[in-house]
């Protein structure tokens, strides 16, 4: 994977190096692929050459790319082994030491690449300091909830002097214990590492979540941790189309809505002899439809009819399906028919399933699963497998009771259908303004380091409020339009510089592409796709113009509305001496600014929207009217 250089003057670039982990990885390459639609950022992934061939490098966009990160190999961790998935559980504080000490080989990255910005992972303390020494701003994306992260943060900076405030987050004694003896035989991942990157995070925190999930604990978090923290999430992998395991979608599709239970417990816990015959007893016990994914370690001589109790598949045949090592998880989850998620709570799977709406079912297995679980329960979206509160022994019989009343509905498992429900539906509603102040923010901060030689005396009391776009677009103002920024009245220069800005508005529209005669009008939508309403709203504003105009209308792919479907009724009839009515609409990020710089030389106006956002017509008519009717502009801008 040689390096390409990126081309683009504007486009900053961002180095991402995830942990070694399935769990890790997934959320990483998601960010990735969210940063790179902003076509703001150019990605470079870095890890294994074990994990970077586990991804599908055919759906990557052109602007992520796959770098190697080698670790040294040995006898004892060969280079097919510079991964958790499948890693034998004596090898991981290896595999913990040798990533540890790999800072020489990612100095050299960092050479080569010259990020303008590091977003980094847990067990890595020398990637923040690397990148700090040389000037380039280093930020901590943690993958997991932030009630967990604050509970263990809230203990390792109070030491037990002070009780965590939220009561519906705490471990059991025996969870305790067993945290503590993991802790202890991998002394390389205790406290001081997994918070290293909290502390040496520069300003801001991202995180996997958000806040309609766990809005309170984002804010402890940000207060323990006296720094932003920013919720990216939920990040969700976009489901492959692929045929594989199709027989397992046919399955579900024979079965009622809502009457299956699907079973998994990640890709990197394996299941002891023990555990296997308790949750299969429990499954049979409850009497439903199943799909169980069973994993096992590398190299472990063993298959699923020697691992399940004797006689159990034959008496489950018909109910039931079991699936050894992969299955498509988003795919099942999506299907009407299942009812509910038998999960060890990792975090990417109660993420998944609360996009989907599937109810959970939880047993939580280690780390930090105990206290995802905790908060599932507590938002109402899940029900814990009952275990011995000594030894944390599974109980055949409470854990099938378990799953039939999250499934079935009852006592108390109807209530955990409804929230799920409820929360699917805001999650989904929810819009993009979070993630775009996460970008103004990560564009803020790569730019400070980003060398802009504007060759203009920018005003003093204007540089500390500049934002990260406006400096990126001020040497295009001096380029483009020839314009000195200390001839622009001091009026206009607050309205493009002041501090209080808002990046976030969504839909702005953006100067129009103009071309030949100027009683010709070109509207073009690029890349975005406009709602149906929106289109309407736009046709309706150009129809009081009467001004020759192309409209350049672009649909979904796959999409097969027509023009006339989107269109006012008749639209098309009344205007075909005109012209086919168009035009573009800038929706978000720097598009913002762009509408800014057109007001600031004087070659446009803004569209007004209601409360900023919607669209109305007489909007558009006045913007239009007013720009090309009026000819407003400086000389040979218009």
């Amino acid at each position: 994977m040689e390096e390409i250089q990126d081309t683009n003057p504007t486009t900053l670039k961002v180095l991402m190096v995830p942990w070694l982990a399935h769990g890790h990885v997934i959320p990483y390459l998601e960010l990735a692929k969210k940063l790179s639609k902003t076509n703001l950022f150019f990605i470079y992934f870095c890890s294994t050459p074990i994990i970077l061939n586990s991804i599908n490098q055919e759906n990557l966009p052109k602007n992520i790319q796959l770098i190697e990160f080698p670790l040294p190999s040995s006898p004892q961790l060969p280079s097919h082994q510079h991964t958790t998935n499948g890693l034998p559980k004596n090898l991981l504080s290896t595999l913990i030491q040798t990533f540890g000490e790999a800072g020489s080989t990612f100095a050299k990255i960092l050479d080569s690449l010259s990020p303008d910005l590091l977003i980094f992972d847990g067990f890595q303390p020398w990637a923040p300091e690397l990148a700090s020494s040389r000037k380039i701003p280093a930020i901590d994306f943690l993958i997991i909830g932030s009630a967990s992260v604050s509970f263990f943060y809230h203990h390792y900076l109070y030491a037990g002097k002070r009780d965590f405030p939220f009561s519906g987050i705490f471990l059991k004694d025996y969870e305790a214990k067993q945290l503590q003896l993991t802790a202890e035989m991998n002394i390389s991942i205790g406290p001081n590492v997994a918070f290293n990157g909290l502390e040496k995070s520069h300003e801001i925190i991202l995180i996997n979540t958000c806040n309609e999930i766990e809005g309170k604990y984002v804010d402890y978090l940000s207060t323990l941790s006296n720094k932003k923290v920013a919720p990216v999430g939920p990040l969700i992998r976009e489901m492959e189309t692929t045929t594989e395991n199709s027989k397992i979608i046919q399955w579900l599709d024979k079965k009622d809505e809502s009457s299956c239970v699907y079973v998994s417990f990640g890709s990197e816990y394996f299941l002891s002899k023990e555990e296997i015959e308790e949750i299969a007893q429990s499954l049979e016990l409850s009497e439903l439809n199943f799909i169980w994914v069973l994993r096992f370690p590398l190299g472990e001589e063993t298959n699923i009819e020697n691992a399940l109790p004797k006689g159990f598949l034959d008496r489950v045949e018909g109910k039931g399906v079991i699936v050894e090592k992969w299955a498509p998880q988003a795919r099942i989850l999506e299907h009407p028919s299942v009812g509910g998620f038998l999960c060890h709570c990792g975090w990417n799977s109660i993420l998944e399933s609360l996009h989907f709406g599937v109810p959970l079912i939880t047993m939580p297995m280690h780390f930090d699963q105990h206290t995802h679980s905790r908060m599932t329960v507590e938002l109402g979206t899940a029900m814990e497998v009952v275990r011995d509160d000594q030894n944390g022994k599974l109980n055949k019989e409470e854990t099938a009771k378990v799953i039939r009343n999250v499934v079935m509905e009852k006592n108390g498992g109807e209530n955990v259908k409804a929230k799920v429900k409820e929360l699917r539906k805001k999650i989904r509603e929810k819009g993009e303004e979070e993630f775009d102040q996460v970008i103004n923010k990560l564009l803020h901060l790569s730019t400070k380091n980003k060398q802009v030689n504007t060759q203009y005396d920018i005003k003093e009391e204007h540089k500390n409020g500049l934002g990260a776009s406006q400096i990126l677009v001020y040497p295009i103002l001096v380029q483009l339009f020839k314009i000195d920024y200390n001839e622009i009245d001091s009026e206009r220069q607050e309205r493009f510089f002041k501090k209080d800005y808002e990046m976030n508005k969504r839909h702005c529209v953006e100067s129009s592409s103009i071309h030949g005669n100027q009683n010709d009008h070109l509207f073009e939508q690029s890349t975005e796709i406009i709602m149906t309403k929106d289109m309407r709203e736009i046709a309706q504003g150009l129809e009081p113009c009467n001004i020759n105009f192309i409209w350049i209308i672009k649909f979904p792919v796959g999409d097969k509305t027509s023009i006339e479907e989107t269109l006012p009724q008749d639209y098309l009839d009344r205007y075909i001496n005109f012209g086919v009515p168009i035009i573009a609409m800038t929706l978000q990020l720097d598009q913002n600014i762009n509408t800014r710089l057109v007001e600031l030389v004087d070659v446009g106006v803004e569209v007004i929207k209601v409360d900023d956002v919607r669209l109305k017509a007489h909007e558009i008519t006045r913007a239009i009217t007013y720009v090309v009717l009026q000819k407003t502009g400086k000389e040979g801008k218009s």
